[in-house]
């Protein structure tokens, strides 16, 4: 059911989107039965998709569905998208997922109950107990994401088994806290929110990991490599953040 004008959603699920016509109608019955009783939103970050994915969206608001569009540039990276999108939103609570319906919406629950247990973000995780690819990845990509995932634990020192992960949710003043630091390129949002918030409360939630719904995978080596740089860039950039050694910071 959509939403009065006067009473905006609690929660806004983001996602990014290239050519996912396809996908949009399963994914907003999904996110409706997976967050039943409560407001909210679904946002498409849209980078001037060329198939009808636009259309689609369209096609879910006027059934009455709490979908919208934000169109965006081709040229726009992933979480450049992600971060458009969270900045036109008022919910008080975001969530990202991908369009292809690989990830299980029916934890999105249990993810947002993690904010509420003091988390700063609740990723779901395909590599903690309870979760795992299932038909998600051939093996070839399987051990380019668990490369990835090794390189980028190491990295970023935190503890987070399922750090490419694209599925995950934080509160506004998280996001708020981070926009700042920020990079904004790269395909995976995540990354750039931790490097930007230093050592952020995690919990992880685990899914297993289902196989594309329609459309074509944007996951490959050129993906993957991206986003190491990312993670090369950002940790420098966090580096020349910090503080100099001896300097204290000021409190808060």
């Amino acid at each position: 059911m959509a939403l009065p004008e006067s009473s905006p959603p609690e929660i806004t699920l983001i996602v990014p989107t290239l050519n996912e016509e396809g996908n949009v109608a399963a994914l907003v019955a999904e996110a409706a039965a997976a967050l039943a009783g409560r407001r909210w939103e679904i946002v498409f970050a849209d980078s001037a998709s060329d198939d009808g994915t636009p259309q689609a969206v369209a096609a879910e608001a006027a059934a009455g569905r709490p979908a919208r569009l934000l169109a965006l540039p081709r040229s726009a990276s992933l979480s450049a998208a992600c971060i458009a999108a969270m900045e036109s939103s008022e919910s008080r609570l975001l969530a990202v997922c991908d369009a292809d319906l690989q990830h299980d919406l029916s934890i999105l629950p249990r993810l947002l109950a993690a904010l509420d247990d003091g988390a700063e973000i609740a990723v779901g995780s395909r590599y903690v107990k309870g979760g795992g690819t299932g038909a998600g990845l051939k093996p070839h990509r399987w051990l380019l994401s668990r490369g990835a995932t090794l390189a980028t634990r190491l990295t970023l020192g935190v503890r987070l088994a399922d750090p490419m992960s694209g599925y995950f949710a934080l509160r506004r003043q998280t996001f708020a806290a981070a926009r700042p630091n920020l990079g904004g390129t790269g395909f995976k949002i995540l990354l750039d929110l931790i490097l930007a918030l230093g050592r952020p409360r995690l919990a992880e939630v685990p899914f297993v990991m289902r196989a594309r719904h329609a459309g074509q995978s944007k996951l490959g080596m050129k993906t993957l490599l991206a986003a190491l740089r990312q993670l090369g860039a950002g940790a420098l950039r966090r580096h020349r953040l910090r503080p100099a050694a001896g300097r204290r910071r000021a409190p808060p």
